[in-house]
């Protein structure tokens, strides 16, 4: 069962404050502003059966991420971004466990003010955008290892970036590349489930196929098949 809710609260509050101090540290080469506003913590209401509310008061031009653990050793993304001031929440599943951690990262950036632009954005220049990330389950805020562009988090052999750049899910290993192809001069050709030729690498003599001989170092789209 779950705790009571002023142990819980207590609890999550220590983890909130835990959650924005690593923030803080992983994204030091971002600009923030000189006196950035204070953070209200989260706090919790119970939803309908098997969940919980998350709430929290938004700051203007503030970017808004949640992640979620059952034992505060692995935590997982959730599916969501917020952005800017007034009353945010989130309804967040118990997993079936009897104990669940919440964490709020934020982000402040000038140069994003609406909450399309927090979703489009790439926080962590990996060059996939935060939502994109965030809803298949990947950090937006960590650009190594399976959050990053080169991480392969289905294990299908295509990279995160490729299957961002070719529209195939990362995290599902029957939405892959039919085929790899590696052909001389460090090119690939790769064909999609879904029946997309793509191509990468060098193109000195047009062995892309692209009408081009302009080297590429993501996946282009060649043709329909």
């Amino acid at each position: 069962m779950f705790k009571s809710k002023p142990q819980r609260k207590s609890e999550a509050l220590r983890i909130f404050a835990l959650g924005l101090g690593c923030l803080l540290h992983s994204l030091s080469g971002l600009v923030f502003a000189a006196s950035p506003p204070t953070q209200s913590p989260l706090s919790f209401t119970e939803g309908s059966t098997g969940t919980w509310n998350a709430n929290w008061l938004g700051e203007s031009g503030r970017t808004y991420f949640l992640e979620w653990s059952t034992d505060l050793i692995k935590w997982n993304n959730t599916p969501f971004i917020e952005f800017g001031a007034g009353a945010k929440s989130y309804t967040m599943p118990t997993q079936g466990a009897d104990k669940l951690f919440l964490r709020l990262h934020y982000v402040d950036d000038a140069a994003v003010t609406t909450l399309q632009q927090a979703q489009t954005t790439d926080f962590d220049g990996d060059g996939m955008p935060n939502l994109w990330e965030a809803a298949n389950g990947m950090n937006p805020l960590n650009a190594t290892g399976n959050d990053g562009a080169i991480g392969d988090l289905d294990g299908d052999g295509a990279n995160n970036l490729w299957e961002y750049v070719s529209g195939t899910r990362p995290n599902e290993t029957a939405d892959k590349f039919r085929g790899v192809i590696q052909g001389l001069a460090e090119s690939s050709i790769a064909l999609t489930a879904d029946g997309r030729l793509w191509s990468w690498g060098y193109n000195f003599n047009g062995e892309l196929g692209d009408g081009t001989t302009t080297n590429r170092t993501t996946p282009t789209l060649v043709a329909k098949v």
